[in-house]
């Protein structure tokens, strides 16, 4: 449970990646990496988006979409072994007039979903890990941010 920053807000478009390297999983089912979002766990835009991993070593993908406080995907097509790096992408951008979230793993789109409410959010509290569950032991390096609302 580390905050990295706090934001001043997500947009309605943002960019996030980073990398992704898991040393040793915990016996939780569920074990958190990365949460950005108002600061609690359960009102829509607490997970803006948020990351975590599952004990059967996949992405748990999580976001406020759809007016969906926890509209989330399960990556099993790629599993997350020990002691090798991943990089991860989450993103929703406006596209023909529609913001469309995605959600990508080493570069191969996992995810893809219209998000009809989409929103700003602010500010917003971007953690690794979170104060509601527990994390694996890891690292995440190369995290970039880019936002902006219209």
């Amino acid at each position: 449970n580390q905050l990295i920053t706090e934001l001043p807000y997500i947009g309605n478009q943002y960019d996030i990646s980073f990398d992704l390297l898991i040393s040793k999983y915990d016996t939780a089912v569920y074990q958190t990496i990365i949460h950005f979002g108002l600061g609690g766990d359960s009102a829509y835009g607490d997970r803006a988006p948020a990351v975590w991993v599952h004990k059967d070593k996949y992405l748990h993908v999580t976001s406020s979409i759809n007016d969906n406080v926890n509209l989330f995907y399960n990556v099993q097509s790629i599993p997350i072994v020990e002691n090798k790096w991943f990089t991860v992408k989450i993103s929703q951008t406006l596209v023909d007039g529609k913001y469309i979230y995605e959600v990508f793993v080493n570069g191969d789109q996992v995810y893809t979903v219209e998000n009809t409410k989409a929103q700003k959010f602010a500010p917003v509290k971007v953690f690794a890990g979170d104060n509601f569950w527990n994390a694996p032991e890891g690292k995440i390096r190369n995290l970039k941010i880019y936002t902006r609302h219209e």
